[in-house]
């Protein structure tokens, strides 16, 4: 395609984007609503097998504030044509290179759009979760983008044409090869945790996890990265699917509670114990102090009390009034 081609009469073609395994990714501008927007074209060999009126109304009804809206399918000649939101921001993978680090908010955000996408009926699978597919916009949220329209469930099976080295699932790889092998959520569940991963440790490719995660520490060169959600990360990129996590669900839980496994926030959560130990024990030897002075005040007011009452009647026998008065004052 063609800076200034003009799609269906309505879309004038800005300039190419991206391209993946499902197909190639171009920006528009919609000349009726005089706004930009994103096209994504699917390589033909997709469009032979897929029912674009069945994915159209799929995709259509999704609504997330991490994914973009879907407007509708087109043809266009032999070509097939999804129109969504053009969503401002950067993509993770440009960030990375700039050398921008980032909190496990991103990671609690992506496994809740991935669970959304999980639980539509049918499932639907990104297919090509990576860093260049996933926008940090203004608002500093992420946005999910170019999720693959092949990625379906039918009868449990996923269609799957090409992959993303680094960040597509072992099976996902196998399949694409042209391997029969079962593909499903977990597949994106993978490809989370290998982008996870390369955001949180400044870019490190996720096939170099194992052999060199233990020297780098030991020779202070951190990744920044909690043992507790390098935990939950490697567990995402088991090999075997059935070692991952159940579900997307299952692994932002685990992501929301990862202050709860992480050693450093049980050392806090026993200092904070201890702290409110000391501060307890404190409290109550000052209010037994307080009580026991308390007492120790009545009686000294008790025996003084005596003390001159004793006197007053002493004086008042031998009928001394002035030392009467002077006592009873």
């Amino acid at each position: 395609m063609e800076f200034g081609q003009v799609i269906n009469n309505t879309y004038r073609v800005l300039e190419e984007i991206g391209s993946g395994g499902g197909g190639t990714v171009y920006k528009a501008y919609h000349m009726r609503l005089r706004k930009q927007v994103v096209l994504k074209r699917m390589h033909r060999g997709l469009a032979q097998v897929l029912d674009p009126a069945k994915e159209a109304d799929i995709l259509k009804n999704l609504h997330h504030p991490y994914l973009p809206q879907v407007f509708d399918f087109l043809r266009y000649g032999e070509d097939i044509f999804t129109v969504m939101d053009y969503v401002p921001g950067v993509a993770f993978d440009r960030l990375v290179r700039d050398g921008r680090r980032f909190s496990q908010k991103y990671a609690s955000q992506l496994t809740e759009t991935l669970a959304y996408l999980h639980g539509q009926k049918p499932a639907i699978i990104h297919g090509d979760v990576k860093p260049s597919n996933l926008i940090l916009t203004p608002e500093d949220n992420i946005c999910l983008i170019d999720f693959n329209i092949s990625g379906f469930l039918t009868d449990r099976d996923l269609l799957t044409k090409g992959y993303s080295k680094s960040f597509a699932s072992p099976e996902q790889q196998a399949a694409a090869e042209g391997r029969k092998v079962h593909v499903d959520e977990r597949s994106d569940l993978y490809s989370a945790g290998a982008t996870l991963y390369y955001i949180a440790t400044g870019g490190r490719r996720p096939e170099s996890r194992t052999e060199n995660a233990e020297q780098e520490r030991e020779t202070g060169r951190d990744t920044h990265l909690s043992r507790s959600f390098e935990a939950i990360l490697l567990k995402a990129m088991e090999e075997r699917p059935q070692d991952r996590f159940r579900s997307a669900e299952a692994m932002r839980k685990a992501i929301e509670n990862i202050y709860r496994l992480d050693g450093r926030y049980r050392l806090l959560r026993l200092r904070q114990w201890l702290t409110g130990l000391f501060f307890l024990v404190v409290f109550f030897a000052g209010l037994i102090l307080m009580l026991a002075g308390r007492d120790r005040i009545f009686e000294e007011k008790q025996t003084r009390y005596q003390e001159l009452t004793h006197r007053m009647e002493e004086a008042r026998k031998e009928q001394d009034g002035a030392t009467l008065e002077e006592l009873y004052q």
